[in-house]
């Protein structure tokens, strides 16, 4: 009979019926068993799994004789729905905390990316064992710490089992290491069905489907998650995945979802739809439904997506949070907006919060008061709103609504997101000593992210030597900091430096090093250095941009190299499909006016398709002094002072009375080429 009642008890846990295990602890109070600690435990847990934690508190204060199991039970019910701190206040009551104990609670520290805590109660336990280790190496590896940290945590480690090395090798795969994760795989004594499964999916983060394919082909063992782990590598490719998908000898919901969701995201919804119809019909389960539906908002079939929803036997809040989620992509969040108010059944945070984001996140600025609307109404305010409202506020100048934002969240809620925003809203401001004193002295926790951040912060401000530093101060550098490194070094000026750092340490050579690099030699005389570097971009395939461009026509007007610079002008549209902007004009009157021609360079003014500003005039003013054209320069000059005053005459008021016969020329001349190189990018000359 006490296995029956323990049973029933187990059941409503599993099927979170609260009002089942309600009745049934009424009963078991009426009955002989009201004082037995084995049922006591179970109906803790069954209000534990119910989220009914007062109630499970409640049972374990009646307990006239509690065992390790009663602890343990309730820790693991404040744990189960988020109550971190009462879980360690039931720790710290324990009359003797056992192995079990401590690592429930490190283990849901790690769970909850909260490493401090986790490393602290770690340092403090009183025996370590295979489980502790493995939970504070498991907590830095999913929480944003740099794979060195999390290599230097596996080393320390007394021994390693199965479950270190996948959590180690998982740690690297996600960084999409795929060198990495191989050296770990190879280096595994034993490996599991997860380990094989990281080193595909790890080859598949780098794009290296191939790769991929071949693990995936050499695994002695597949299960449903290997092959859907090798489903979603094909997700770009809809035809591969379609014949993985026709061959796969099982297919549980969750591969059924992913092949729905691909057609969907490749524009295929009709696919999608198709795929959806062949399902068995067991196989149908609300995250099918939410895929089908999702493909059509993603296709921007907003009728058909509603369809389904009215289809659905049981419509949950991810189905109409995807819904949301779509208009807000589509920049349509009045709409969101009204569909939460006044369509949704059930509004959940990640509702409330889709909508705050939406508006926080819009390029149009009356939308931030939105924001601040939405977020006022809502029940309660979520992490993820918060911190992006931080960061909203902060764009908009308006520090001290992000602050009392901030303030606002309790400490034990706030995270590095959280900590990293705060900072970085201080420094957008002009207010860098607050968040140094933020990042340096009250950030509890740092991330490589938050590391980059307060980095990044400094050389915007022009800060080269604390950038420097904190770049310095790192535990280790990722790519973004590598990165960082070399533009730190490129605006300083010491190209040499930035040279070898681009050749050998920036790892992912984007667009945006390529230009830096360029654009540094094209700003100090080395226009011989700009260009060969610009052949070599061009040799590995990099496609230019209209900054590259821009630096390139400007290395040609250094070296007096008209017709090389005339020949990539005029190659912008065809070759790169660029249309030429007033800089990369203003360029070619540089060129123009730098090697004497004059003439063309006012005619090529004159046929701009659209209206110079004084920057291009700045450019011919400054042909016409060197070239000492007195009657042209005074029409360009009187041109610019009419078209931008206010950037001419303090300067003119600075340079003093001239004493030849070119004062109103060399006046106006100087004063308007000086304010354009203060206004203009590389290319302006």
């Amino acid at each position: 009979m006490l296995e029956y009642i323990a049973g029933l008890l187990r059941q409503y846990g599993d099927a979170r019926n609260a009002a089942g295990a309600a009745r049934l602890h009424a009963q078991i109070l009426r009955s002989s068993q009201r004082h037995n600690v084995y049922l006591a435990n179970t109906l803790m847990h069954s209000y534990g799994r119910c989220g009914c934690v007062d109630e499970a508190r409640r049972v374990f204060d009646a307990i006239p004789q509690r065992n390790p199991f009663s602890w343990n039970i309730l820790a693991t019910a404040y744990i189960h729905n988020g109550f971190l701190q009462e879980a360690k206040g039931v720790l710290d009551r324990m009359p003797q905390p056992s192995a079990v104990s401590w690592n429930l609670m490190l283990a849901a520290y790690s769970r909850e990316g909260l490493t401090a805590e986790a490393r602290a109660m770690f340092d403090s336990m009183p025996e370590l064992n295979s489980i502790a280790w493995n939970s504070i190496l498991s907590g830095y590896a999913h929480t944003g710490h740099c794979v060195t940290e999390v290599l230097t945590v596996f080393q320390r480690m007394p021994g390693h089992d199965v479950i270190s090395w996948n959590t180690l090798l998982l740690a690297i795969s996600e960084t999409g290491d795929a060198g990495g994760t191989k050296r770990v795989f190879d280096g595994m004594a034993q490996r599991t069905l997860v380990s094989w499964t990281c080193a595909m999916q790890a080859n598949a983060r780098t794009g290296n489907v191939a790769a991929a394919r071949d693990v995936f082909d050499k695994m002695p063992l597949r299960d449903v998650v290997a092959w859907t782990a090798m489903l979603q590598a094909y997700a770009q490719d809809l035809d591969s995945l379609e014949a993985l998908f026709r061959v796969m000898p099982q297919r549980d919901a969750a591969s059924w979802s992913l092949v729905i969701s691909a057609y969907g995201e490749g524009g295929d919804a009709w696919k999608a739809k198709h795929t959806f119809d062949a399902m068995p019909g067991s196989s149908r389960n609300l995250s099918c439904w939410n895929a089908l539906c999702h493909a059509y908002l993603y296709n921007g079939q907003l009728a058909e997506a509603g369809g389904v929803l009215h289809r659905m036997s049981k419509r949950d809040v991810v189905a109409w949070n995807g819904m949301l989620s779509c208009c807000v992509q589509r920049g349509e969040v009045e709409t969101a907006e009204a569909l939460l108010r006044d369509t949704l059944p059930e509004r959940s945070p990640v509702s409330w919060s889709t909508v705050v984001c939406g508006y926080a996140q819009s390029r149009d600025a009356r939308h931030g008061a939105d924001a601040s609307r939405v977020m006022g109404s809502m029940p309660a305010w979520t992490l993820v709103c918060c911190n992006v409202m931080i960061s909203s506020l902060a764009q908009r100048g308006k520090l001290d609504d992000a602050r009392e934002i901030f303030h606002r969240l309790p400490a034990s809620e706030r995270d590095v997101v959280s900590w990293t925003a705060l900072f970085h809203a201080c420094a957008l401001n002009n207010c860098l000593d607050e968040a140094a004193l933020v990042f340096f002295r009250d950030m509890p926790d740092k991330n490589h992210v938050s590391w980059n951040a307060m980095a990044a912060a400094y050389a915007r401000a022009g800060h080269t030597a604390e950038a420097k530093a904190v770049l310095e101060q790192m535990p280790c550098h990722d790519v973004v900091a590598l990165t960082l490194i070399f533009h730190l070094a490129v605006q300083s000026g010491r190209l040499e430096h930035a040279r070898s750092l681009f050749d050998n340490v920036v790892p992912e050579k984007d667009l945006v090093a390529w230009n830096a690099m360029i654009g540094a030699y094209a700003q100090n005389g080395q226009g011989d250095e700009a260009l060969l570097l610009y052949r070599e971009m061009h040799i590995q395939g990099m496609d230019p941009d209209d900054v590259t461009m821009s630096s390139i026509l400007a290395a040609h007007s250094r070296l007096g190299q008209v017709e090389q610079g005339r020949s990539h002008f005029v190659a912008m549209p065809m070759d790169h499909g660029i249309t030429p902007s007033e800089e990369h004009y203003a360029c070619m009157v540089d060129a123009l006016g730098r090697s004497g021609q004059l003439v063309a360079a006012e005619e090529l003014l004159a046929t701009f398709p659209f209206h110079p500003s004084y920057v291009a005039w700045g450019s011919f003013l400054a042909g016409c002094r060197i070239n000492q054209d007195v009657a042209r320069g005074e029409r360009a000059a009187q041109i610019a002072a009419v078209l931008d005053p206010s950037k001419c005459s303090g300067k003119r008021s600075m340079r003093g009375p001239p004493k030849q016969k070119f004062e109103g020329f060399w006046s106006a001349s100087r004063s308007v080429t000086g304010c354009a190189a203060s206004t203009s990018t590389p290319g302006t000359l």
